[in-house]
């Protein structure tokens, strides 16, 4: 279609007004063909090798948070993105409470990406930090096979962030007093991850005697770095800088 127009603004000598007409039409073609190749890729090859769609599965609504208030999102619309291992761009949303990817193929059916490391990473054109998939024990020590925000990586040192939303239960009143509270959706803080060298991940550490316990061969380093820089381990800004410090040792 595009090389038809082309053909035609050629033979036709079209106006300067017409040929940015045409320009815009062009660029709009090829992003729907883009966005639209993209989801054919994706459900057509979950469709032929990965046993069906039933490994797309379609997102169906939790009975017991319908009536929550709040969101489980962080951004509450979709953004276009990239997925590894996806050709083009597909519409993609985080859902914080679930610890999924969301995405939209354009008819208003809403699927969940399956964790599998051939999908590991995930690039939202509105942000420079991917998310990524990975296997790791939270502050809890359990295992998770979840999300993290990749804040900065340098020389194999990542510094990892897991966005949170708690789902608080309704409240019903109390011996006839006191008021009905329905369920909500609460942003609470976000949980912070060391990427080392050796690929294993670890909570960020809490305080610089915590930091030297994982380097116990450079706790002299660690020492004259924060003697020439005061920097919160709280602060995520602050927190960047000690993972690019920790990435020189």
């Amino acid at each position: 279609m595009i090389y038809i127009l082309i053909f035609i603004f050629t033979a036709f000598k079209i106006k300067t007004n017409m040929k940015k007409i045409f320009l815009v039409l062009a660029f709009v073609m090829l992003f729907i063909n883009s966005f639209g190749q993209a989801r054919a890729d994706l459900y057509n090859y979950f469709n032929s090798t990965k046993a069906g769609v039933g490994s797309l599965m379609e997102k169906v609504g939790e009975k017991e948070t319908d009536n929550a208030t709040g969101s489980p999102y962080i951004l509450k619309t979709f953004s276009l993105g990239n997925i590894n291992g996806v050709e083009g761009s597909i519409l993609i949303k985080y859902n914080a409470y679930s610890d999924v990817i969301e995405l939209n193929n354009g008819d208003d059916k809403v699927f969940i990406l399956p964790k599998d490391q051939e999908f590991n990473t995930i690039s939202l054109k509105a942000s420079s930090h991917p998310y990524k998939l990975f296997n790791y024990r939270d502050l809890k020590n359990e295992e998770v096979n979840g999300y993290l925000i990749e804040q900065v990586a340098e020389n194999g040192v990542a510094l990892l962030k897991r966005e949170k939303i708690i789902l608080i239960p309704e409240k019903q009143p109390q011996n006839g007093y006191g008021t009905f509270s329905p369920a909500k959706y609460e942003r609470v803080t976000d949980d912070y991850y060391l990427q080392l060298k050796e690929k294993n991940i670890v909570p960020f550490p809490k305080n610089k005697k915590k930091l030297q316990q994982l380097f116990t061969t450079q706790k002299d380093a660690i020492d004259t770095f924060f003697e020439s820089n005061e920097l919160s381990f709280k602060e995520e800004q602050d927190m960047i800088k000690i993972t690019q410090f920790i990435a020189t040792l």
